[in-house]
């Protein structure tokens, strides 16, 4: 897995999507990786969502956190679990999740996640296709960006004005 920091998020890329994209694995560098951040993720996750974004910014000042974390690797589910692959070996999305909640506002994955499994967090927002993920299959089927809030679950996309407002009002 290699880390890779911007100004606003630390990007956690597997070998094989590097591979995939065409990033070298031997010297992985922060310009190599611009189009994927800003043009793909960034743009799918919060752009083209721009409630969640404001969620997302509200929220990141309400715990005093402004950084994003983002997990790219490919996904599957086995025996229910939601996995990720890195280097060969399976890993438990909600493993990466718990290893990272509270560094960052928010934890985008850009992960497979074929069956709509569900995750859980503690502190940090979690953003989770809930599909099958991948720069083909999202332009041609869509698919939905589901938004996990600690302590309150999922929130459907219709309360997004209402918790916006309900976040804002508590941060006057």
């Amino acid at each position: 897995m290699e880390k890779v920091t911007k100004k606003h998020i630390d990007l956690f890329m597997s070998r094989e999507v590097m591979v995939e994209l065409g990033i070298s694995t031997s010297k992985c560098r922060e310009d190599d990786l611009s189009y994927y951040l800003n043009g793909y993720v960034i743009e799918r996750f919060l752009h083209e969502q721009p409630e969640i974004s404001e969620y997302v910014k509200l929220y990141s000042k309400s715990i005093g956190l402004e950084k994003l974390g983002c997990l790219a690797a490919h996904g599957d589910d086995e025996s229910g679990k939601w996995i990720y692959e890195d280097q060969g070996e399976e890993k438990l999305v909600q493993d990466w999740i718990n290893e990272q909640d509270g560094k960052y506002s928010a934890l985008l994955l850009c992960v497979c996640n074929p069956s709509g499994l569900e995750i859980e967090s503690k502190k940090s927002l979690v953003l989770a296709p809930n599909y099958t993920f991948g720069t083909v299959v999202q332009m041609q089927e869509g698919g939905q960006i589901d938004l996990y809030v600690p302590k309150k679950g999922y929130i459907d996309s219709y309360l997004f004005d209402e918790e916006i407002k309900e976040l804002g009002d508590k941060l006057k």
